[in-house]
């Protein structure tokens, strides 16, 4: 399982990941949370091969969530991302960027019944 953090000194332990973790380790699920290289811009020479190598070519199945509503990645570009990598997709409209929320309850059970 692979959570993709923000940049801008994004980290694998914000706002919702400990609680993401926490609740599928308690599932029995391994989790490996791990922070991105250039964590701080995101740039594409680092990020791409990073992903790469974990991503379609290595997942059974790939779970994405966006918002309308998001501050700082238009919509456009979740969908765009939904369409080249073929994600399920839950598209919300009040989330925002899913920060600074602490939980996030529908990520682990879309996880859990996919792994059931």
């Amino acid at each position: 399982m692979i959570f993709i953090h923000g940049n801008g000194g994004g980290k694998a332990d914000d706002y919702w990941f400990p609680y993401v973790k926490r609740n599928l380790e308690k599932a029995g699920i391994k989790v490996v949370a791990r922070t991105f290289p250039d964590n701080d811009l995101a740039r594409e020479k680092y990020w791409l091969p990073f992903l790469t190598k974990a991503i379609r070519n290595h997942q059974k199945w790939i779970v994405q969530f966006a918002s309308s509503d998001d501050p700082y990645i238009p919509i456009s570009h979740a969908r765009y991302i939904h369409k080249q990598l073929q994600t399920e997709y839950y598209e919300y409209k009040d989330q925002k960027h899913f920060a600074p929320k602490a939980e996030f309850p529908e990520i682990v059970e879309v996880i859990k019944s996919k792994l059931k």
